[in-house]
């Protein structure tokens, strides 16, 4: 899950990267567009020969021509100034633009070295737990083949006190007292009548 959601920030990482870099394209070919314009404003500033504000006001023959040629004026330095605040903006957007890259990319390479640690984590515990499972099989073989001689164990046993059984048939029938204890000195049962070992064998 940890692993699918670095997955996930490097996919979004990456698309916000790409539109950054298409921003800065769009960005590039309008300040291109504007400052071609811009070029072509002053080439013809300069061939058209403006004048400044003193020149304009003796070169005319009435006051109504310099507040006519006052307002074009005042518009074109208006326009250009637009033009060249609009170069400074587009110029800081690139900026702006460029350094949310550069970020985006740091954080590429951070979720890259996690998603290293997560994946290089996964395959010890993965490692750790193929191990485990080895060894509880080889703890269940030992466990059935020690169940397995145990058994044959207690077959062998069996046998003996069925020939003992048989032994004491054959030497007549009870004829009533109290039995003593097998073995002198011993009075512990060990196992007692019915089933044992977790319901495996029944005694």
């Amino acid at each position: 899950s940890q692993i699918g959601l670095v997955n996930d920030k490097l996919v979004l990482l990456g698309q916000n990267i790409a539109q950054k870099e298409q921003e800065i394209r769009e960005k590039s070919i309008e300040i291109e567009v504007s400052y071609t314009l811009f070029k072509k404003r002053m080439r013809a500033s300069y061939l058209s020969g403006e004048t400044s504000s003193l020149g304009l006001l003796l070169g005319v023959d009435s006051f109504y021509d310099f507040l006519s040629r006052s307002v074009i004026l005042a518009r074109i330095s208006r326009w250009d100034e637009a033009v060249i605040d609009g170069l400074v903006a587009d110029k800081q957007a690139i900026e702006q633009a460029k350094a949310a890259i550069e970020e985006d990319r740091a954080q590429v390479e951070e979720a890259k070295a996690q998603l290293n640690q997560l994946t290089a984590s996964l395959n010890t515990q993965l490692s750790q737990t193929q191990q485990q499972l080895q060894d509880l099989t080889a703890l269940q073989e030992q466990f059935n083949a020690d169940k397995a001689a145990m058994q044959a164990e207690m077959n062998a046993l069996q046998a003996e006190i069925d020939d003992i059984y048989a032994h004491l048939d054959s030497m007549g029938e009870y004829v009533g007292g109290d039995f003593g204890w097998p073995s002198p000195r011993y009075y512990n049962i060990t196992s007692y009548y019915g089933w044992r070992f977790n319901g495996s064998d029944y005694h």
